[in-house]
């Protein structure tokens, strides 16, 4: 019996052994629609991470409408990578007791088209210049998703050109389109799928984009974020998966991939 459990023993160790490491999962939050992250979708199309990263790691690509919601994500450890624009990001990397994240890579840049617009309702004035936007939206609803790039070019114009204002509201891109439809708010600023979807050069033609980030030198930038513990402890991964990033930018400038 003695010679039997021992034999039991040595076979259950040996299979335990024997059983593969349970793999490494990581999250990368991403923007969809947005220019900056298409890599992202590169990325996870073709798993170019694999080819970088240690056997056994296992990485899920998360969408988000909403760089916030990719920092919030990050900050409770939901996700481990983030791609967002630079308001979204300076906020996050601003919170060291909650987590500490690092900004490790640039990813785009354009001179404000991306985030950085005033989208004004349908029935607006035809404006001449910048000066007479900003003196319609004096005492104008506006809305903005608070925290987001789109946001602080919002607060950047409104201090150049000295605009009050009735109300400034949060608001998510959602629900920006929603109020310019049934006429709850007189501009606002917005990105991607919604800015098109409702804009009158491609869209349903509820509001007009009137202004860019040209308008108060406010350039677009996209930012990669990772958590610091995650590049400490899992620095193969961190390492491997900026290496796929570059390739998925690469293959993405190839004109020959550009009709794939």
């Amino acid at each position: 019996m003695k010679i039997k459990s021992l034999l039991g023993t040595l076979a259950l160790s040996l299979g335990l052994l024997a059983s593969p490491a349970a793999a490494e999962k990581f999250v990368v939050g991403f923007q969809p629609y947005d220019t900056i992250s298409y890599q992202a979708i590169v990325n996870a199309e073709l798993g170019l991470w694999k080819k970088y990263t240690p056997a056994g790691t296992e990485i899920e690509f998360q969408p988000a409408l909403q760089g916030t919601v990719v920092a919030n994500n990050m900050l409770a450890n939901k996700a481990q990578v983030g791609y967002m624009s630079v308001m979204p990001a300076t906020i996050l990397c601003s919170k060291p007791k909650q987590a500490e994240i690092k900004m490790v890579a640039t990813l785009g840049m354009s001179k404000g088209t991306r985030c950085s617009l005033v989208v004004v309702r349908k029935d607006a004035p035809e404006f001449k210049s910048n000066e007479e936007v900003a003196r319609w939206l004096d005492g104008k609803i506006i809305a903005a998703p608070k925290g987001s790039a789109s946001d602080q070019y919002l607060r950047r114009f409104f201090e150049k050109y000295n605009v009050k204002p009735g109300e400034y509201l949060n608001q998510s891109i959602e629900v920006i389109a929603t109020n310019f439809r049934i006429g709850k708010i007189d501009a606002a600023s917005l990105w991607e799928p919604t800015l098109s979807r409702i804009a009158t050069d491609v869209g349903e033609g509820t509001a007009r984009i009137v202004a860019d980030g040209s308008a108060c030198d406010n350039p677009d930038l996209g930012i990669l974020n990772m958590r610091a513990d995650f590049v400490k402890n899992h620095r193969d991964v961190a390492k491997g998966y900026l290496r796929a990033e570059l390739e998925a930018q690469r293959y993405m400038l190839d004109p020959a991939n550009w009709e794939n």
